[in-house]
């Protein structure tokens, strides 16, 4: 089991703090902090599919800006690739969920992402596809 939490930044990392269970969460490995996983304090999301892990999350240590979705192929231990879904400036993309397609097309591919987005002044929430694959393309 992996433990992915934010992190209030009471440290200098600003990333996301990770713990592994190996006897399905009866005891847990000492919280270390992922500098790869930048973040602000902000809710993430993790899914296996296939046999990769995928996290998305606002990849900032200052606001909800650049949603970015990483994979991994050794189960969140080093992560490979990302590929940015939303960038900064005035749309942000915070909270998120990761789908392992998109809707009503498994087999597709594809990846998706349903996440709240603020742009021009308006709050929503919005939906993105992206290759599964992305890392190879």
């Amino acid at each position: 089991v992996l433990l992915n939490m934010r992190n209030a930044h009471v440290n200098e990392c600003k990333c996301r703090g990770v713990s592994r269970s190996d006897d399905g969460g009866e005891t847990w490995t000492a919280i270390r902090y992922d500098a790869a996983l930048v973040s602000p304090v902000c809710e993430a999301a993790l899914a296996q599919i296939g046999e990769r892990l995928y996290f998305s999350n606002p990849a900032s240590t200052k606001s909800r800006e650049n949603l970015t979705v990483r994979v991994s192929d050794d189960g969140g231990s080093t992560w490979i690739a990302k590929t940015l879904l939303v960038q900064g400036g005035s749309v942000w993309g915070g909270y998120s969920s990761l789908v392992p397609a998109e809707l009503g097309q498994v087999g597709s591919g594809l990846g998706g992402v349903l996440y709240e987005r603020y742009s021009s002044g308006k709050q929503a929430i919005s939906f993105s596809a992206f290759p599964l694959d992305f890392d190879k393309l």
